[in-house]
């Protein structure tokens, strides 16, 4: 899943590889944002467990999702089980947590190179010159 707003400059390749060759679950492209609480977050307990938050008031990591994920069919049962969200949608990141909470394998993957989210006019300007 490559969200449409989203752009990268090493493209998409580097994420479908890593997939597939460690068996995945579900892999999650991040990169270290200014404004967190504008994004999906994801952070790490001090166990190393995986703990993904849609647009939190009070982040506790920068790291954004960035609209680049990978997933196996296990993320078929995730949709079906999460409910909508205080948006009243389907997060991304809570099909996410309900893979993690259940066991399955799921990473994250930092990108490498830029990435430009276009959500707004100025950030449109930008992708046009990168």
């Amino acid at each position: 899943m490559y969200l449409g707003d989203n752009l990268l400059k090493e493209g998409v390749d580097t994420f479908v590889h890593s997939f597939k060759r460690k068996g995945l679950d579900a892999l999650v492209g991040v990169y270290p944002v200014k404004e967190p609480s504008r994004f999906g977050i994801v952070e790490r307990d001090d166990k190393g467990m995986l703990r993904f938050v849609e647009k939190p008031k009070e982040p506790k990591s920068n790291l954004a999702l960035i609209g680049v994920y990978v997933f196996g069919s296990a993320v078929f049962d995730a949709v079906k089980n999460i409910k909508p969200s205080w948006r009243n949608e389907l997060e991304i990141t809570d099909a996410i947590q309900y893979m993690v909470e259940r066991g399955k394998r799921v990473e994250v993957l930092n990108v490498s190179g830029w990435w430009k989210d276009t959500g707004k006019p100025e950030d449109l300007l930008e992708a046009n010159q990168l």
